[in-house]
C-alpha cells in the first residue's frame, strides 16, 4: 500500500500530469492512507523501523572511538561502545538505512585512515625519516580523526539548514530512535580518551589527510555493490 501511495504522489504537474490528474491522484493516495492507517512518515521512510547495527573493534584502536560520535550524529543515530562481552563493539541505533549507513561510513573511514597512515609511513621510510614510531602513528591517527570529525560536524549542521520538511522528518526519526533507546535502559558512562604521546608533524599530516576523506553514500543498480538501505 505504501508503494501505491508513493506512485500516486508521484503523479504531479511537474511530472507531466494535468492539474485534475494530480488532484485526483492525491485524493486517491489520501484515501488509501486513511483506510490503511498509513502516516506521511511511513511513506517518506518506506516503512523503515528502528534497528541496531554493530561490529567488533580493536579495543586499543583510537580511530573508531574518536570518530563514532561524529558519524552517529551525521547519520542521525545513537552510538555507544559495548564492552559487556569482553570485546569492544561499536553500536549504532537508528532507522534501518541510517544505522546501516553509519556502520558502513565508520568502517570506510577507519580503512581510509589506516591506508593514509601506511602511505605516510612509507614516504618517511623512503626519505629516511623516522615516522614508524608510536608517537607518529598516534599523532597521524588523532590528526586525521579530528579533521574528519570537524568536517562531519560541519556537514551535519549544513544538512539541518536545508528546509523545514527535512528538519521535520529528522525530528520525527530522532523521536522514534530516542523512544527505542530509552526502552533499552542502558547504564552508559562517559570515558575520557587515554592521553597519548604524539608527534606534531604527524598530527599535522593526519589533519591534512582528513581533508581527503569522502562521505558519499555507496550506490548500486542491483548488479554491482548494494546500495545503502533495504535489500
Amino acid at each position: 500500500m505504501i508503494e501505491r501511495v508513493k506512485a500516486l504522489m508521484a503523479k504531479t504537474m511537474e511530472n507531466g500530469c494535468t492539474e485534475a490528474e494530480a488532484l485526483s491522484a492525491l485524493g486517491k493516495a489520501q484515501a488509501i492512507m486513511d483506510e490503511y492507517d498509513i502516516a506521511q512518515f511511513d511513506v517518506e521512510m518506506d516503512g523503515e523501523e528502528v534497528t541496531v547495527e554493530g561490529f567488533t573493534i580493536n579495543k586499543n584502536d583510537l580511530v573508531p572511538r574518536a570518530l563514532g560520535l561524529a558519524v552517529g550524529k551525521f547519520c542521525h543515530c545513537k552510538v555507544w561502545i559495548d564492552n559487556r562481552t569482553g570485546e569492544s563493539c561499536v553500536v549504532f541505533m537508528g532507522m534501518e538505512s541510517d544505522a546501516i549507513m553509519a556502520r558502513w561510513l565508520l568502517e570506510m573511514l577507519m580503512g581510509y585512515v589506516e591506508r593514509a597512515l601506511r602511505e605516510y609511513i612509507a614516504k618517511g621510510v623512503q626519505a629516511k625519516e623516522c615516522r614508524n614510531t608510536i608517537e607518529a602513528k598516534n599523532g597521524f591517527k588523532i590528526g586525521a580523526s579530528q579533521r574528519i570529525c570537524e568536517r562531519l560536524s560541519e556537514l551535519s549542521e549544513a544538512n539541518m539548514e536545508r528546509g523545514m520538511k527535512k528538519n521535520a522528518l529528522v525530528i520525527v526519526k530522532s523521536a522514534k530512535v530516542e523512544e527505542m533507546f530509552a526502552a533499552l535502559d542502558l547504564r552508559l558512562k562517559s570515558k575520557k580518551m587515554t592521553r597519548r604521546r604524539v608527534d606534531g608533524e604527524a598530527l599535522a599530516a593526519g589533519r591534512k589527510a582528513g581533508d581527503g576523506a569522502s562521505f558519499n553514500r555507496p550506490i548500486g543498480n542491483g548488479n554491482g555493490p548494494l546500495a545503502i538501505g533495504k535489500n
